[in-house]
């Protein structure tokens, strides 16, 4: 059968709570996801595609903000004193002050918002929309961290808003007005017509105007109008968009909670080879500290073979009933002294470190009949039964490692059939309880 030396399985134990512990660091664990990229912008006023009595060319966006994918330049404001689209003869919108703003960042809370505010819209009552003020608003953000799932939302408002949908016939012509809602609902729709001339005779132009118009795009971003005309003809065509936003966020997993590098601690497993520092409790058998065992000194008194010609120390076999120390199961060895002569093996006993065993090294005391001997420093041995505890000098290892292994040897402590070997651990490396 193969003995393990005590030093021997305090490096087994100690290399086996390591691994645990870094088991235990390395569990799975959702870190969560961050938002890596932003996007957003704001403008004004825009008109496009137009046509009245041939082409005519676009207008804006303008004034305009656009936020940079890393939101370095957050926040970001424009303004316009005045805003004016005309196509050939005809104004199709005129406003007062523009302000345009977005913010946003990224990280773990990442979001985004875009404003855009327009006022004093058709101060002049030339067109078909007035308004005291119209603006627009949307946000973005990540709703839950695990996933990465994002939210956007978008919203519309009109001060003082007023709809033309049919200007009227005859000399003095009675328009229909429509009043605007404050707060639109999404997509809300109106219709209406310009009759040239207010000619009840004439075909008139027609137009939609949608309110709060909002889109989420295949990229996951929502783009909010404010309002949208849009010119049906035959005359006047084309699209006239009033306080743009758009808000969005691209989120991707973050460096798994750092637990994933605390995993990269378990190859800092490779501490455990550097419990090759448990070689260390080499210094276990540097622990002919055993020496300092004075009894093991009386085991020099194995040298002191001088003893072994007073054959008389033979009796001293009566050493044998010490087999009693047999349970001290380190101690057996011992009995090899029964032969006085192969004592000088005794002092094997020393190598044996029977400070492995430490305090139950006591019971060796039983040695007591061994009186007989002439040797000055066994008469300690013949007088009392003394224990004897042996501590062994807590292993040496560098300061991080230390925190690293106490921090894991407290974890597991609360297991309960690991209690005994890990208070013991706790003890060997100086960690409190």
């Amino acid at each position: 059968m193969i003995r393990r030396t005590r030093p021997q399985t305090r490096r087994i134990a100690l290399l086996a709570a390591v691994l645990v512990g870094a088991a235990y660091l390395a569990s799975p664990d959702l870190s969560g996801a961050d938002v890596t990229s932003v996007v957003g912008s704001a403008y004004g006023y825009r008109a496009f595609n137009l046509m009245l009595f041939g082409a005519q060319p676009d207008v804006g966006p303008t004034p305009i903000v656009t936020l940079a994918p890393d939101a370095s330049n957050s926040p970001a404001t424009a303004t316009a004193a005045t805003g004016s689209v005309v196509a050939d003869v005809a104004t199709l919108f005129s406003s007062g002050s523009i302000t345009v703003n977005t913010a946003g960042s990224r990280g773990p809370n990442g979001s985004v918002t875009s404003s855009a505010q327009i006022n004093n819209v058709d101060p002049q009552q030339g067109t078909i929309l007035q308004a005291t003020q119209i603006a627009s608003m949307c946000s973005a953000s990540e709703t839950d961290p695990t996933t990465g799932a994002r939210t956007v939302s978008g919203s519309t408002t009109i001060t003082g808003g007023t709809l033309i949908t049919d200007n009227g016939i005859g000399t003095t012509p009675v328009p229909t007005i429509v009043t605007l809602p404050t707060t639109p609902n999404v997509g809300q729709t109106f219709t209406g017509v310009v009759r040239p001339g207010n000619s009840a005779t004439a075909t008139p132009d027609t137009f939609t105007v949608i309110l709060n118009e909002q889109t989420t795009n295949p990229d996951g971003t929502i783009t909010v109008n404010a309002v949208h005309e849009i010119f049906g003809g035959p005359r006047l065509t084309g699209d006239l968009i009033i306080g743009q936003v758009v808000c969005g966020v691209t989120t991707a997993p973050a460096p798994t909670t750092t637990l994933a590098p605390t995993t990269t601690l378990a190859p800092t497993t490779t501490v455990a080879p550097t419990t090759t520092v448990a070689p260390t409790t080499t210094v276990a058998p540097t622990t002919t500290v055993a020496p300092t065992t004075t009894v093991a000194p009386t085991t020099t008194v194995a040298p002191t073979t001088t003893v072994a010609p007073t054959t008389t120390v033979a009796p001293t076999t009566t050493v044998a009933p010490t087999t009693t120390v047999a349970p001290t199961t380190t101690v057996a060895p011992t009995t090899t002294v029964a032969p006085t002569t192969t004592v000088a093996p005794t002092t094997t006993v020393a190598p044996t470190t029977t400070v492995a065993p430490t305090t139950t090294v006591g019971p060796t005391t039983t040695v007591g009949p061994t009186t007989t001997t002439t040797g000055g420093a066994t008469t300690t041995l013949g007088t009392t039964t003394t224990s004897t505890t042996i501590r062994v000098p807590p292993i040496t290892i560098p300061g991080f490692v230390t925190q690293l292994i106490c921090r894991i040897l407290r974890n597991l402590a609360n297991i309960p059939f690991l209690r005994p070997i890990i208070t013991a651990l706790l003890n060997a490396f100086g960690c409190g309880t």
